[in-house]
């Protein structure tokens, strides 16, 4: 599938031609990248130099776009834009990816703009590289690297794919905010949204009526809005809309719906019971032990905070939406599984600095930011002093010394930046964590349970 990428380059425009038109990298070799390709592909005598300019030379082409820069008194920051162009190997070979990004170079840049267009073939995915003049050869207008020009790129080279047999990036994350979601699910990870679309898809398919798939989200935690076609949380200040999980009309609903025949309706006799049961709770088994039983998680350390929520998620994680085992019962804490591994990740680190409260942690926080700016400020004056000195041998031992500062620096501030992640969750946590207890062990239950212990300690007597 072809991949599109684009950024603007604000360091030198020959360094950036320089790295595209690198011979090692564009150079097919039929002793060597060309080797089983076909004779039209690489296998013959001549060594080829994948390297083409549009509406400039390949040997002059920062100079000619730099005469263009000139000509225009175009003097800004971005003299040129770099953009990639990544094909799956399996689907095309290297003279074919150039013709196709000389083609895309063409369409979406060469009415106007000079580009210089490379193929470089040292990696399995054989990809194009494009470095375009930011200015336009015939009007000098600048060139904007916006969603709106990306997406154009995107759509060209998606085309020309398509009319070329290969395969496409689909579009299920847009340009604009899902970046991150599609690292997310890229890592093989999941988001809050997506263990509530497992859970509410999984009420949908074991209902027999719209009423049933109600009744079904009712026993997770969840609301139905059919006015507003949404599911309600607890705890959230909006819906979350049925379209988010392909549902777009009460016809989608009962398309999905459980035919009475269907095996995994004993499922939700296993729900009824687990709602009765709860065999594996971990708050159950925190809080109805001895001398365990707080009136708020606000007062626990922040270790024992996060201890506890690490336990619901492992206990999450552990089982489908069917419920066999434990899973918490608020929505949102449920979906909080989704950040298992920087949950897990900030209760080691409390751990091992032993913060045991959190003006504890707002105090390490603080010392430590003391110490980077120190360390910061040392290592500017090392680097400034091997700029001035002439000594070569001084020189490399000021830029050593700059450089261990810096390596140290690393660990530091990831620190730092779990210790601050693990601030700012843990108020949401000891919130999660009330309504959860609240809900899996009743405030009479708990009152009674801690008149028992009285009595059995003689406090009551």
């Amino acid at each position: 599938m072809a991949v599109t990428l684009m950024s603007s380059v604000r360091s030198s425009a020959a360094e950036a031609a320089a790295y595209i038109k690198n011979p090692e990298k564009t150079t097919l070799d039929p002793e060597k990248n060309g080797k089983g390709l076909g004779p039209a592909h690489g296998d013959g005598p001549e060594r080829v130099l994948l390297v083409s300019g549009v509406r400039c030379s390949v040997d002059r082409a920062v100079e000619e776009m730099t005469a263009v820069q000139k000509h225009f008194g175009e003097s800004g920051e971005v003299k040129v834009y770099h953009a990639i162009q990544c094909f799956n190997h399996q689907e095309v070979d290297p003279r074919k990816a150039h013709r196709l990004g000389v083609e895309t170079a063409v369409k979406v840049w060469g009415g106007k703009y000079q580009v210089l267009v490379a193929t470089h073939l040292n990696t399995q995915c054989v990809h194009n590289h494009f470095v375009i003049n930011a200015y336009s050869y015939l009007d000098g207008k600048k060139y904007t690297s916006t969603n709106k020009n990306f997406r154009f790129f995107r759509e060209v080279s998606d085309r020309i794919c398509r009319e070329n047999g290969l395969s496409v990036l689909d579009d299920k994350y847009p340009l604009t905010g899902m970046r991150k979601l599609y690292w997310v699910h890229k890592d093989g990870k999941m988001t809050p949204l997506d263990v509530m679309k497992e859970e509410v898809l999984f009420c949908l398919k074991n209902a027999e009526s719209v009423e049933g798939f109600a009744a079904n989200l009712q026993k997770f935690g969840y609301e139905l809005d059919m006015e507003r076609f949404a599911v309600r949380v607890p705890g959230m200040k909006a819906p979350v809309f049925l379209e988010r999980f392909g549902l777009n009309s009460t016809e989608d609903i009962r398309k999905n719906l459980l035919r009475p025949s269907y095996s995994l309706r004993e499922d939700l006799h296993r729900m009824e019971r687990f709602r009765s049961a709860l065999p594996a709770s971990p708050i159950r088994r925190f809080d109805l032990s001895r001398n365990n039983v707080p009136q708020d998680y606000g007062t626990w350390p922040p270790q024992k905070v996060f201890a506890l929520m690490s336990a619901l998620n492992k206990e999450s994680l552990k089982t489908p939406a069917a419920f066999y085992a434990y899973r918490p019962q608020y929505p949102l804490a449920r979906m909080e599984a989704a950040h298992a591994p920087e949950i897990h990740a900030e209760y080691r680190f409390l751990t091992e600095k032993d913060l045991q409260t959190s003006d504890g942690l707002r105090e390490w926080v603080s010392k430590t930011e003391d110490r980077i700016r120190e360390s910061v400020k040392k290592r500017n004056a090392l680097q400034s002093k091997a700029r001035r000195t002439k000594d070569p041998d001084e020189r490399v031992r000021l830029r050593t010394e700059a450089k261990k500062i810096t390596e140290e620096l690393k660990g530091v501030r990831g620190e730092l930046k779990t210790a601050k992640s693990a601030l700012d969750r843990l108020p949401y946590l000891v919130e999660l964590l009330n309504r959860e207890r609240q809900i899996e062990i009743p405030d009479p239950v708990l009152e009674q349970y801690r008149q028992r212990n009285r009595s059995s300690r003689g406090f009551d007597r």
